[in-house]
């Protein structure tokens, strides 16, 4: 576990326990966009008073747009590893950067020092406390593609979040006075160009008019230009955004103006967001008072913004409105949520200060929960005109209880006062979220939902005086409580480990029962057991302590049914399933939402048709504990299921176990696979090692296994492709995949040895390597290039050589097969992306112990992709081998789903079109292919 040392908290607490006074701070500030060459043009005129009690000599200036430089590359780096975006060779050009042409002051000439995305000015005179400073800056902003909502452009569309050289003082090392300013903001830009912006615009009487209509009935020419002018009091930064697609819709609440921004293209589907944004801020109200804001507009960015933002008086919602779900209103619950609690730009992001982030994102993930759960009770994120069946209790509480088990089960999780890794990956930052959120959540089950509000109140109140700290949030709750709750904090703030408690069982000696308490999770929290009685009766009793160990006892005659750990549910637990004595099990039909709290077993009927079994009818059970599969950490995962087969007359039984071996570690499996029936049996044994972190590249896997297969009966397979064969293998399989600015893919590595010995009848060695991997050119082109190479040494059946148009049967990134011969086979018309993979000579059955294939694939679309495959395969190498057999065609991708049509093809000189046509469903694959 990472920890930061009990004195490093304290300490990095007491640097912001004395709040400064807001400092002065104002803004005038002339900008011009030229979107023709993507640059913004601006003079900035900064006045700030020193209201501190010390005395400053230079000021800072935080400049965002260089992060997005070319000589920036650690901030390109880290939004790649976030997804947030794919570099090319192109983006280069994509880049940005802010170049400030002038500077300079009222109080003498000033020198400065550049440290990456900070200025320093030095003061010709030290500034005393009262005095005050102008500075007047000329610069010009290059904007970036829009790679994240901080700042960018996407065709006409752009995001000015963190635009402009933003003051930031540091009174001493690891201390700010405060950030936030007045503004007075203009703005020249195209004329059919709509706008939204922090603060009140003052010249738009008209222009809010013409908002209001569709783009098509505007009448503006792009050609023209405007200007806007903005003013803003007491905010932390201005932000704005504009293109010419957005239409306005206009409500009101409480002395605060609704603006509502959406997409042209999405006017329908955002008709109710006016009456969600007002029903989320009517509570938000109640709760922690009126707005802060006198204008609050919400702007739809789906299609442009890569991510949810909120500035002040500007929310910015990438979140697209799905049928049935309420995953729109949720996104704006959270960001609107931040307009009562932001933590100023100046102060989330430098290193020395980051640990105040979770000021903001625990109180909006803490907001967003309960705003749902009190308007639409637990299954509130589905909007569903049926009740919710399996998926009731879908709703944000129970998400983001599966994100933090799912990052806390990985080793994700951070100290929370740690600083925010910048652009992390989704699951980072959806884990982030949870685990501040859930902090919340339980400093109200503790205090009470009325103390807590009090609590929050006080806190912003304190906040609309002076900087936000830390300090100031821990006193409110330490005041609301009547008692001291820093204990609290210093727990939970400065660790990546986890509160976890346990049952180890339950006994009778004599007329005491004893309860057996383990603590598995770092953290050490007061714990409530509830010991419930066959008469009906319950008792709780307490345990305080920072023992791992401990023993409740309990003086009565009554027979104990059952010990529940925690039953409120107040502490942030990631395993719940140790807290019952005995364990609980639920069992349900088909289907239902994972549970963190039972056992749960599943049983439902099987039906599924194929080429070669006809109908399959059948039963199927499965028990599990949470879901066990990749980066999701279930245990005792088992399956067992019975099928008849109308075609092949065919009782078929299969069984399945897996589960991590914790013990060792939570990333290594063991996996058991066994199957029987008339036509065939088999048994699988894996052991799987995960390799990297997570959700995050680069990644690999090792995977040592044994393989044993009789089959016995070719009834429904093509006997040029399959023998009747016994086969035992020992295999192991390497697997590595990466994403780098450029490229992007992995390589595969498969060494198997067939032995006699060992259950088979065949003795051989077989080895093959994968090569995949993807260069972008563009951001909508990219090239493909996938190489593979094997042989085999000794006797081996049909089905284990190689093919030269593709595999012959399922493999784990493709598992649906629909036959074994005729036009569902794997060699004709349904396809498997594997050994030479030369699409067209399918419907040939070529194959052999040695093969060679080389696909490449153009990414012209998403969905369009020309391909060229050379290769060839042989049971020798000679010439004949290596005189390479050429095809090529295109393949249409949709989702998992595609189309490959092989339309040319060559062989010994002799070139013909040859038109074919198969489909495949691929679940996983490297680069895309």
């Amino acid at each position: 576990m990472r920890a930061l040392p009990a004195i490093g908290l304290a300490l990095l607490l007491a640097t912001t326990h004395q709040s400064f006074g807001r400092q002065r701070t104002t803004y005038e500030i002339e900008a011009r966009l030229n979107e023709s060459t993507a640059l913004l043009s601006a003079t900035e005129t900064v006045r700030y008073w020193n209201n501190s009690p010390h005395t400053v000599q230079s000021l800072r200036f935080h400049l965002y747009p260089n992060a997005f430089s070319s000589s920036r590359t650690e901030f390109a780096r880290n939004l790649e590893k976030a997804g947030r975006y794919e570099m090319s060779w192109a983006d280069h050009n994509e880049l940005g950067g802010i170049d400030i042409t002038r500077l300079e002051s009222d109080a003498g000439p000033l020198e400065t020092r550049l440290h990456e995305t900070e200025m320093e000015v030095v003061l010709a005179e030290s500034l005393v406390p009262g005095d005050s400073v102008v500075m007047t800056l000329e610069f010009t902003l290059k904007i970036p593609s829009l790679f994240s909502s901080c700042l960018g452009r996407r065709g006409r569309h752009f995001i000015f979040g963190s635009w402009y050289p933003q003051l930031v003082e540091r009174v001493r090392a690891g201390s700010h006075s405060g950030c936030s300013a007045d503004y007075d903001v203009s703005i020249t830009l195209p004329a059919d160009q709509m706008v939204a912006a922090t603060g009140t615009l003052l010249n738009g009487k008209e222009e809010r008019n013409r908002m209001k209509w569709p783009p098509e009935f505007r009448h503006l020419s792009q050609d023209s230009t405007k200007t806007l002018r903005f003013r803003a009091k007491d905010v932390s930064s201005f932000a704005w955004v504009a293109s010419p697609d957005f239409v306005l819709v206009q409500d009101r609440i409480s002395g605060t103006n609704i603006n509502i921004l959406t997409r042209d293209r999405n006017r329908f589907t955002w008709l109710g967001v006016p009456a969600k944004a007002r029903a989320i801020l009517a509570r938000y109200s109640d709760w922690y008072g009126p707005c802060p804001r006198h204008d609050l507009t919400v702007v739809d960015a789906s299609g442009i913004a890569p991510e949810d933002a909120s500035y002040p008086g500007l929310v910015i919602i990438s979140q697209q409105s799905l049928p049935f779900t309420r995953l729109l209103e949720k996104a704006l619950a959270r960001q609107l949520a931040c307009q009562w609690f932001s933590v100023p730009f100046s102060l989330s992001h430098p290193s020395d200060s980051s640990f105040v982030e979770w000021l903001s994102t625990g109180p909006a993930a803490f907001s967003e929960i309960r705003y749902l759960e009190e308007r639409y009770g637990s299954t509130n994120l589905l909007d569903l005109p049926t009740p919710a069946g399996p998926l009731s209790g879908l709703g944000a509480a129970c998400y983001q209880r599966a994100i933090y088990y799912i990052a806390a089960s990985n080793s994700l999780l951070e100290p929370l006062a740690s600083p925010a890794p910048d652009h992390a990956p989704f699951i980072l930052s959806e884990a982030r979220h949870a685990q501040a959120g859930g902090l919340f959540l339980m400093l109200q089950k503790m205090l009470g939902a009325e103390a807590f509000d009090q609590a929050l109140r006080s806190y912003l109140e304190r906040s609309r005086k002076r900087t936000p700290a830390p300090a100031d949030f821990i006193a409110a709750c330490s005041e609301a409580a009547e008692k001291d709750m820093s204990w609290f904090f210093n727990r939970w703030l400065g660790t990546s480990g986890t509160c976890d408690y346990g049952v180890t069982g339950a006994r009778r000696r004599g007329n005491d029962i004893e309860i057996g308490i383990r603590r598995v999770g770092e953290i050490a929290m007061p714990l409530e057991a509830e010991l419930a009685f066959a008469d009906g009766t319950t008792e709780r009793l307490y345990w305080n302590s920072d023992r791992k160990t401990g023993v409740l006892r309990l003086a009565t005659p009554r027979m104990l049914n059952h010990v529940t750990l925690d039953p409120d549910h107040k502490l942030l637990e990631p395993n719940r399933w140790n807290n019952h004595w005995p364990r609980q099990v639920e069992v349900r039909p088909v289907i239902a939402l994972p549970s963190l709290d039972a056992y749960q077993i599943f049983y439902g009927p099987y039906a599924w048709y194929d080429a070669y079994h006809g109908f399959q009818l059948g039963a199927w059970a499965q028990g599990r504990e949470f879901i066990d599969a990749g980066p999701l950490r279930g245990r005792h995962m088992w399956t067992l299921s019975e099928t008849y087969s109308t075609k092949i007359r065919d009782w078929h039984t299969g069984a399945s176990y897996q589960t991590p071996l914790s013990f060792v570690s939570d990333r290594l499996r063991i996996s058991f696979l066994g199957d029987y029936s008339l036509m065939a049996a088999g048994v699988r044994l894996n052991l799987v090692q995960e390799l990297g972190r997570a959700f995050q590249k680069p990644d690999g896997k090792i995977d040592l296994g044994y393989r044993f297969l009789d089959l016995y009966n070719l009834e429904g397979r093509d006997t040029t492709a399959w023998d009747s064969a016994r086969t035992a293998e020992i295999r192991l399989r390497l697997s590595h995949s990466y994403e780098t600015r450029y490229f992007n893919g992995g390589q595969n590595f498969y060494l198997g040895r067939g032995l006699t010995k060992i259950g088979g009848n065949y003795s051989y060695w077989k080895t093959s390597i994968e090569q995949i991997h993807a260069l972008r050119l563009s951001r909508s082109l990219s090239i493909v290039v996938r190489g593979f190479g094997g042989a085999i040494w000794g006797q081996i059946p049909n089905q284990n050589q190689f093919y030269l148009s593709g595999g012959l049967a399922p493999n784990s990134a493709e598992p649906i097969s629909w036959g074994y011969q005729g036009i569902s086979s794997g060699q004709e018309h349904w396809h498997y992306d594997a050994d030479a993979n030369l699409r067209g000579w399918a419907g040939q059955y070529l194959h052999g112990r040695f093969a060679y294939g080389l696909n490449i694939h153009l990414r012209i679309l998403p969905f369009l992709l020309p391909f060229f495959d050379i290769g060839n395969i042989g049971d020798t190498i000679d010439s004949r081998f290596w005189d390479a057999r050429m095809d090529a065609g295109v393949r249409l991708k949709l989702g998992w789903l595609y189309a490959d049509f092989p339309l040319w093809r060559c062989h010994n000189g002799k070139s013909e079109f040859s038109p074919n046509w198969m489909l495949g469903l691929k679940l996983t694959g490297l680069a895309g292919f």
